[in-house]
């Protein structure tokens, strides 16, 4: 059989185009290597993307501050929520995230009070489960000694807040 040699390289291959001259699609940004590398031919198409860019990076990723929470995907554009670059950063907060309500927005049951000043709950709206996040429970009135000439009321009462104290 005949064999080829080097010279026959332009003849028998082509060079594949470098990703370095791909433009990545929305929401792709060029792949940190991206000049040493390769598109599968002779010319970048399409499907060379995965190739040479990487996609947004998802808020998934991002660490939100302790005063807020992740945005529900139907919050943002499109359904999904997105960093602007293939990596989260600062300049993402409002994309990622929104504020945690504060507690002044539940309300405490009669056995309890707010604690002040007011805390954040767990979520953008408060509910059942942040009263021990938000509220503390009242002393109860039996623990307060009556005056002399005074007594305890019949009903269970409690006092305004974790403490009982003498009236001035």
């Amino acid at each position: 059989g005949n064999s080829c040699g080097d010279a026959d390289t332009n003849v028998c291959c082509e060079k594949r185009a470098a990703c370095k001259d791909y433009t990545c699609p929305v929401g792709y940004f060029p792949k940190p290597d991206q000049a040493s590398l390769a598109c599968a031919g002779s010319k970048c198409t399409f499907e060379d993307k995965l190739v040479c860019c990487v996609g947004e990076a998802s808020c998934d990723s991002y660490k939100c501050p302790d005063n807020m929470v992740h945005k529900e995907a139907s919050e943002c554009p499109g359904g999904e929520c997105v960093c602007a670059g293939a990596n989260c950063t600062e300049a993402d907060e409002s994309t990622c995230c929104q504020s945690k309500a504060t507690c002044s927005e539940l309300l405490c049951p009669h056995t309890m009070f707010r604690l002040e000043p007011p805390g954040n709950c767990r979520g953008k709206t408060c509910s059942n489960d942040d009263i021990h996040t938000c509220c503390k429970n009242k002393a109860e009135c039996s623990n307060l000694t009556c005056p002399v000439g005074w007594k305890h009321r019949e009903a269970d009462i409690f006092c305004a807040n974790d403490t009982c104290t003498e009236a001035r």
